[in-house]
Formats: structure tokens, sequence, C-alpha cells
């Protein structure tokens, strides 16, 4: 009897290991695709994130490049202003040198015309005393 108890119960252990190792091998492979599903997730998720490095990148190296021309065409305007500037001060030197000028030209005229009109009588009356009676 103890040897047909043994044999029984060997196959009932052997009958319970056999449905345990079925039953980790379904879990197993459960938990085998749930992580190759988890790293499909991961890798979409890696790629999107590289995918956008890339366009943050290329937009970074955008606005760089329009802050350079943005530089370059302010520094154009400070130098316009700057030789406007200079212009302008030259412009009012010449201005006020020509004001000057047309002021005593003018006054000038005027004594001209004046030595002139002085001259015209001092000639009239040297002709007089150079005509025979």
């Amino acid at each position: 009897m103890s040897l047909r108890w043994q044999s029984s119960s060997v196959k009932t252990i052997e009958h319970y290991m056999l449905i345990e190792l079925d039953d980790m091998q379904s879990k197993l492979q459960s938990l085998i695709g749930e992580i190759q599903t988890s790293v499909d997730a991961i890798s979409t998720a890696s790629s999107q994130i590289s995918s956008g490095n890339i366009d943050l990148s290329q937009r970074t190296e955008q606005q760089a490049s329009s802050l350079q021309e943005t530089a370059a065409s302010m520094e154009q305007v400070a130098s316009t202003v700057k030789n406007n500037t200079q212009h302008t001060g030259e412009a009012n030197q010449l201005a006020h040198t020509a004001s000057r000028s047309a002021s005593h030209g003018g006054r000038k005229s005027l004594c001209s015309s004046g030595q002139n009109a002085r001259a015209d009588r001092k000639f009239r009356e040297d002709q007089r005393y150079c005509q025979p009676d």
C-alpha cells in the first residue's frame, strides 16, 4: 500500500507541477508581451523626442541666423544715423557760413553802392573842370 500511495502521490505532484509550470509559462509570455509593448512605446516616444529635438535645433539655428541679420541691419542703421548726423552738422555749418557771407556781402554791396555814387559825382566834377568853356 505504501508503494501505491507513493505512486499516486508522485503522479499528483507531477500533475500539480505541470499545471504550475504551464501557469508560469502563460504568465511569463504575458509579461514578455507587456515588456515588448512598453519597449515599442518607449521606442516610439524616443523617436518623437529625437524628431522634436532636430526640429527645435533647426528653428534655433534659423533664429540665430535671423538675429545675426538683424544685428547687421542695426549696425548699418546706426552707421547711417551717424553719417546723417555728421552731414547735418556740416550742412548747418555751411548754412551758417553762407548766411554770414550773404550778410557781409550785402553790407559790402551797400558800401560799394555808396562808394560808387561818390566816385560818380567826383568823376562828373572832374569832367567839368576838364571841359573847355
